[in-house]
């Protein structure tokens, strides 16, 4: 059993729990492509010669302010399940 002073999270934590988590998937898969690119190679010479990649430089950009926004939500929730009651 739960001892009385540990408290269940309410369905608000839940959901922005569940809400944080699925924002940082982008920053996930940003991360992976962006260290897949970075891997294949002689990064300097295809960024001057792709002419998407700027492109896709914002893209992630966009993608881990994304995930940012994701980590601090779940910040949030967790600080939030942890605080006592008002009363």
């Amino acid at each position: 059993m739960s001892s009385p002073d540990q408290q269940s999270m309410s369905a608000a934590n839940a959901l922005l729990l569940a809400l944080g988590i699925l924002l940082l998937l982008p920053g996930v898969c940003t991360v992976y492509y962006a260290a897949q690119v970075i891997a294949e190679g002689d990064f300097i010479r295809r960024a001057s010669r792709d002419p998407y990649l700027e492109f896709v430089l914002y893209l992630w950009g966009i993608c881990m302010v994304i995930a940012l926004g994701g980590a601090l939500l779940v910040w949030y929730a967790v600080r939030r399940g942890r605080a006592p009651p008002a009363v």
